[in-house]
Formats: C-alpha cells, sequence, structure tokens
C-alpha cells in the first residue's frame, strides 16, 4: 500500500529519460553495438595425433536501434594461437555468421521489462583440425569498440574486447569438451528488486564446474582509417587478432572484478546463478568464467563477456492519478474527475474506489471516477487495483467536498427597443464571501461588474452566463436564454439588378437593418412591388416584367409580438426594352433587278446589326440602301437592336427573290458568211429559265427547225444543215418557261435576207 505522497512515477520518467539517453547514445562509437560473446568447443573425434574440433563464436549486438544486417562481423576473423610462454600463430580463419537470432529479455514478478532493450546473438562455427600438444591453443576473436556510455570501466570508447578460449595439453590428452553457456546472459537488471538468475552451462562430460566473476579483456583499438590501420592490434577489426597475454580492462575505482555492478549482486559459485540486487542505473561489463575439473585436475574454462543495462523496471500494477498532493480539494456541485493514471491497465484484472465519510462510504466502480455524486465534506479515499491477484496495489488519499454557491441573476429591457439592457446580481453564498463574478455574453463580450448593461448587435436568443468564485477558489454558473428581438431603429435597401437589365429581369433587395439581421429566426418578412409579394426572407428576389420607376413596401414582425410597416418611394427603375422594328422596299424583288433599301424604324434602341443570311451587312446604320441580292429565293434579314442596358430585340423579315427572265428576239437575219447576224436567236437575261422550245416553219406552215436549247439558234438551213433557204418571212413559235413556272409565248416572223 502507498501513499499519494510517494512520487514513484516522476522516478520512472527520470529512470525512463535515462533509459532513453544510454540506448540512444549506444551506437555513438565505432561497432559498439557488440556487447559481448564467448567461445566454446567440442571434441568431435581423432586421427592419429590429431584432434578434430567444432569451436562455436557466439557474439551479442545490440539491435535496438540497427538493422539486423549490420550488427555482426561478415566475416569474422579468428587466430588460432598455441604456446604456453611465447605464442605462436598457428592458423588463420574467416567465418561468417550461420545463425543470428534474438534473445529475449528476462521476466520479473510485477515488475515491467522495458521492450527498447534489444540484444541478438549471432553464432559463428567451425571445425578444424588440431595436433596434441604440450602446449595450450588459444582460439581468439577481437573487436573494438564497447559502448562509451558504459558505467563500470575507464575510457570504455576506447576499449575493445577479447573472446577468448583455451584449450589445454590435458583437455587434449582428455580428448575433452568444453563446457556451455545454458542459456543466452540476460540482458536486464532491475534496479532495487531481488533476482535470481541463471547463468549456468552444461558440460557433456560430467566434469565439475566452479563459477565466478572474472575479468573481462581489452582487444583492438580505434584506427580506422586505412586498411592496415584497420587490422592491425590497434585498429577496430584486428586480422589475425593479437597473441595472449591479454590486458584485463580498468575498472573505476569503486568497481573490481569480483564486485562489478553497483549494488549487492553476487554468483553462486555452484550452481551459476546471479543473485542479488543492483541499485544504480547504468551500462556494466562484467564476465562470468566456468572452470572446469576432472578428478581435481583443472582442465580449462570458458568465460562470457557481457555489457548488462541496469535499468528501472515499472510495477506491472501501479496504482497512480495525477494529484501531486495527498488531498484532491473540490467545490460542490462541479464535475471533478479523478484521473486514473494506473498501470498497466492490460494486467489490472479488477478495481474500485471508496470515499469514507463518518459512517457514510461511498465505492465506486468506474475507471475515471466523478466527485459530483458526493455531498460536502471531508473523505478519506483509496483506490485498489487486483485485491485477490499476487500484482496488486492500493493508494490512498483524502478527497474534501465544499458547499455549493447559488449563482443567479435576472435581467430587464424593452422587448421592442434597442437600448441596453440591465442585468441582475441575485447570487448568493451560505458560508463564504463572494469575491468575483465574470458575465459572459453569448462569448461576444464580458463583464466584471456586479450589474452590468449590455447592448447586442444581431437578434437572437443569446445565452448569458454568470460565473461567481468565492474566497475558497470555488465557482459555479448559471445560465439564462435572453430573447433579443427588438425592431430595427433604421433600414437600408437598395436594388440589386440582374446582368443585364432588361425585361424581364430578376430585382434583388439588398436589405441593411440597424441592428443587424442576418438570419429569419425571430422575425417575419413581406415585401412587395407592383402586386408582386415575397415573404420570410429579408433579401426577397422579384420576377420584374414592367419598366418605369418602382415603389418598395415592408411588413415586418419580431418574434416578441413588435410590427413595423414602411414605403420606399421610387425604390428601383427598370429602363423599357429596345423593339426592333424596319422597311423595306420594292416590296416585290426579281432576280432580274435584286436591289433593295432596308429602313430601320426601331424603338429604345442605342445601336444596330444587320445581317443577311446570318452574315453581318451593316453596323449601327439606320438605313442599308441598294443592297444587292445574288441569289434568288426567300433571304433572311436581320435586324438586332440593342439599348445602353444591353438589352437586345431583333426582327428577322423573309424578303423574296423572285426569279426571272428578259427575251428579246431580232426580226431579221443575214446568214451570208459575214460573220454578222449569221444565227437567228433571242437574247437576254436568261439565267432563271427552266426549260426552252423554238420551232421555225415556212410560209407554207412546213416545220424547218426545232431546238430545246436556249444557247443553240437557226442558221437559215433546214434544221441547220444543207443549203441556205430562200430569203423571205419565216414564223417562229418560242416557248420559255421560268424556275418558278412563269411560261411566256414569243411568236412572230422573221425575215431572211442573203
Amino acid at each position: 500500500m502507498k501513499s499519494l505522497g510517494k512520487n514513484s512515477s516522476i522516478y520512472f520518467r527520470e529512470a525512463l529519460l535515462f533509459l532513453i539517453f544510454l540506448m540512444s547514445s549506444v551506437l555513438s562509437v565505432n561497432a559498439s553495438h557488440i556487447v559481448g560473446g564467448t567461445i566454446d568447443y567440442e571434441f568431435i573425434q581423432e586421427d592419429g595425433n590429431n584432434n578434430l574440433y567444432k569451436v562455436d563464436l557466439t557474439v551479442y549486438a545490440d539491435c535496438s536501434n540497427s538493422g539486423s544486417s549490420t550488427l555482426f562481423d561478415f566475416p569474422a576473423y579468428i587466430g588460432i594461437y598455441r604456446g604456453n610462454d611465447n605464442y605462436e600463430l598457428f592458423d588463420t580463419l574467416n567465418v561468417w555468421p550461420f545463425q543470428r537470432e534474438t534473445i529475449d529479455n528476462p521476466t520479473f514478478s510485477c515488475l515491467i521489462t522495458p521492450s527498447n532493450i534489444c540484444v541478438k546473438e549471432g553464432t559463428y562455427s567451425f571445425d578444424i583440425w588440431l595436433p596434441r600438444s604440450d602446449e595450450s591453443y588459444y582460439i581468439v576473436y577481437q573487436r573494438c569498440c564497447r559502448n562509451a556510455t558504459i558505467s563500470n570501466i575507464i575510457n570504455p570508447e576506447l576499449s575493445g574486447s577479447t573472446y577468448f578460449v583455451e584449450i589445454t595439453a590435458l583437455s587434449q590428452s582428455y580428448r575433452n569438451s568444453s563446457p556451455k553457456f545454458e542459456n543466452p546472459p540476460p540482458t536486464i537488471f532491475c534496479v532495487n528488486d531481488t533476482f535470481n538468475l541463471n547463468t549456468s552451462v552444461i558440460d557433456g562430460d560430467g566434469d565439475s564446474i566452479v563459477y565466478e566473476f572474472c575479468t573481462p579483456y581489452l582487444g583492438g583499438g580505434t584506427l580506422n582509417d586505412d586498411l592496415a590501420g584497420i587490422f592491425s592490434c590497434l585498429g577496430t577489426k584486428p586480422n589475425p587478432p593479437c597473441p595472449p597475454p591479454y590486458t584485463p580492462v580498468l575498472f573505476n575505482p569503486q568497481y573490481e572484478v569480483d564486485a562489478p555492478i553497483s549494488g549487492n549482486v553476487t554468483i553462486n559459485t555452484l550452481d551459476g546463478y546471479i543473485v542479488g540486487s543492483a541499485n544504480t542505473l547504468g551500462q556494466f561489463v562484467y564476465a562470468i568464467c566456468a572452470k572446469e575439473y576432472r578428478d581435481g585436475e583443472y582442465l580449462g574454462k570458458v568465460s562470457r563477456d557481457f555489457q548488462v543495462n541496469t535499468i528501472f523496471c515499472p510495477e506491472l500494477v501501479n496504482a497512480s492519478i495525477d494529484i501531486p498532493l495527498d488531498t484532491i480539494r473540490e467545490c460542490y456541485g462541479t464535475s471533478g474527475i479523478i484521473n486514473n493514471r494506473s498501470t498497466l491497465e492490460d494486467s489490472i484484472y479488477s478495481f474500485f474506489w471508496t470515499f469514507k465519510n463518518d459512517n457514510y462510504i461511498d465505492t465506486i466502480y468506474e475507471w475515471n471516477p466523478s466527485l459530483s455524486t458526493l455531498a460536502s465534506g471531508i473523505y478519506k479515499s483509496s483506490l485498489i487495483l487486483n485485491p485477490d491477484h499476487l500484482c496488486k496495489d492500493t493508494l490512498e488519499f483524502f478527497v474534501e467536498i465544499y458547499p455549493a454557491l447559488e449563482p443567479d441573476f435576472y435581467f430587464e429591457y424593452d422587448s421592442c427597443s434597442t437600448t441596453s439592457i440591465n442585468f441582475l446580481n441575485q447570487s448568493e453564498s451560505s458560508y463564504s464571501t463572494i469575491e468575483n463574478f465574470h458575465w459572459d455574453f453569448a462569448g461576444l463580450d464580458s463583464s466584471n461588474m456586479v450589474n452590468p448593461d449590455y447592448s447586442f448587435e444581431i437578434p437572437e436568443v443569446y445565452p448569458v452566463s454568470l460565473t461567481i468564485k468565492d474566497n475558497l477558489e470555488c465557482y459555479a454558473s448559471v445560465t439564462k436564454n435572453l430573447p433579443w428581438f427588438p425592431l430595427p431603429s433604421e433600414i437600408s435597401v437598395k436594388p440589386k439588378y440582374s446582368d443585364p437589365k432588361c425585361i424581364p429581369l430578376k430585382l434583388e433587395v439588398e436589405s441593411n437593418f440597424t441592428p443587424r439581421i442576418d438570419f429569419l429566426t425571430g422575425y417575419s418578412y413581406s415585401w412587395e412591388i407592383s402586386d408582386i409579394r415575397v415573404t420570410d426572407n429579408y433579401s426577397p428576389i422579384f420576377d420584374i416584367v414592367d419598366s418605369g420607376y418602382l415603389d418598395l413596401s415592408l411588413s415586418m414582425t419580431s418574434i416578441n409580438g413588435c410590427k413595423l410597416d414602411t414605403i420606399f418611394r421610387n425604390f428601383a427603375y427598370t429602363p423599357p426594352p429596345p423593339k426592333a422594328v424596319f422597311s423595306y422596299t420594292p416590296n416585290e424583288v426579281s432576280s432580274v433587278k435584286p436591289i433593295v433599301t432596308f429602313v430601320n424604324e426601331s424603338l429604345n434602341a442605342n445601336y444596330n446589326n444587320w445581317y443577311v443570311n446570318n452574315e453581318l451587312i451593316g453596323i449601327n446604320e439606320n438605313s442599308i440602301e441598294d443592297y444587292t441580292f445574288d441569289v434568288v429565293g426567300f433571304q433572311e434579314v436581320m435586324l438586332v437592336v440593342e439599348n445602353e442596358e444591353g438589352c437586345l430585340d431583333s426582327l428577322i423579315q423573309m424578303v423574296d427573290i423572285i426569279p426571272d427572265f428578259t427575251y428579246f428576239l431580232p426580226n431579221a437575219f443575214t446568214p451570208n458568211g459575214d460573220g454578222i447576224n449569221e444565227v437567228f436567236k433571242g437574247e437576254g437575261v436568261l439565267r432563271e429559265v427552266s426549260s426552252f422550245s423554238m420551232i421555225i416553219f415556212d410560209r407554207w406552215g412546213s416545220k424547218i427547225y426545232e431546238t430545246k436549247n436556249i444557247a443553240n439558234g437557226w442558221n437559215g438551213r433546214k434544221n441547220n444543215n444543207g443549203v441556205i433557204l430562200p430569203n423571205g418571212a419565216y414564223q417562229y413559235i418560242i416557248r420559255v418557261v421560268s424556275t418558278r413556272e412563269k411560261e411566256s409565248i414569243f411568236k412572230g416572223t422573221v425575215i431572211l435576207v442573203k
């Protein structure tokens, strides 16, 4: 159980900020994502004096902020040295990781392990034949550098790592396999939590194992500017790794090999369990050695170098609210809500609140309870989480409810007038002093006076609120609706015509009221122009069909029953529309002489355009004189007129160009070969002739020539062949028909003279 005074949420936020900084800094140094490693071996078989071993290099990398493809070396450079005092390089290998898996963070009872801690395990495996020797073999992998944020060693950003395993001469002769760590290392120690974590090994040979904290070793350097630097002993990726002996890391003064972690953290020498409690946030490098004995003889050891994060792990269930004090003080009648900040909601299976006052107990099962149901008084209160579960918590606090204030007011005003409204305070308090008054006039304005006056601008129903505050900082409010619909003190109107201003037209009334009336609610309207009435619209639109000066009348009634009638003389003027009129002469027009004169006789027009068959023939001309048509039949003549307002009118008349012809015949002709007057035929305007026939007879009535082609004539010969007939008079009958079937018959005598 805890009281509200224990500010664990602040501690959690500080710890979380530290953790975010710590984790974001992990990648700031070259290869600082590598946080640990170990090497072990397994005897496979022998061949004469040679032993075959399977060797596993396991590397641990921080994957919190890195892509998995960049966490491990491709390849890892492995070195194998032989010797006891002087070490010779026996072999080198380049090995690629064959398996990469994310290891699970440890779990703790009733605590939350942060999800942003991520460690991935990469495994490099290879087989190697080693001749049995009286000297040890050292299998080595080196890499720089460690995280700059490590807490327990000196210059961590300049300190690399050496992971190695020694195959002693005795282990070679026994054909021994090294122990192998059974589980991945714990990635997290929760600060102030007692833990018991298994870091033991498995030994297939059944040898005795002794566990201890041992020293991590340095390895590599910070050179990475060229290939020679990178792969040298001072480079970030030594290739080959450098020979033994190796230099231990330098611990800060308050830490040592046996106590590498702040707090009371120890290792059980018999079972390999790490027990105790860490008391400081940070990152700590430590190493665990598992020493192997057979029949009392030392065979060798495996060690695991690792960087652990000590972090604050929030409680799985934590009762918390967002009030920093032990007492919540609220005024009666307010909708005070206690904001439940308890965590983790998924782990909270049941909860309730209790509020105790003398013999009164109120139990609430809402997540964020309202205090509005509590009467005035002081309540001893509790928030209880998971009362019947292992992980539970209780928070105790007090709630004090002050007695209620009684705000009230009324108003006085003339409902039909635009004069100011008087607001009169009637608030009361039986236990405290009202110190402040705040009037809110529908969000448009405010006042801190006790009894203010105020005027609105737009008729409407206004919610007016009064909020009072007493000497105990209690507030109370009351809101009343004020219907304000006075008659306007001033009205202005103006016409808005449709464009162009031509009858029939739309005429809109643009109105302005003081005070402004911007909507229909609260008023009824009746507008009238020329017996046209429009109701319930403060900007009416009329369909006007008459020209001249127009009067506008208005009748309006407010919701309060106030009435107003007014008339606006000569409100609008609509000009008379133009009228297109024209005449033409002659009334009948022959195609022989298709010439016409047109005269404009229009009314109320300022401009005109003349068109014949949609072709413009004149602009602003009062008459078109002697216009010649070039085709026959009905021709469309249109006059379009326009006034100053842009109003248009047009008149179309069809002028009939009557198809006609002229035909003239000679009374004699001389077919004597001199090239003059050789043929008898008619002449004239003949383009409108649709059919033609000419027959020539001699004096005895015999037909001597006939043609239906008006272009042909008689050359004085019978059928226009042979010799020229004798001089004398010859009869003719000619029939000419126009395109409109007008027939003309020509009969007469022509004299043939040789």
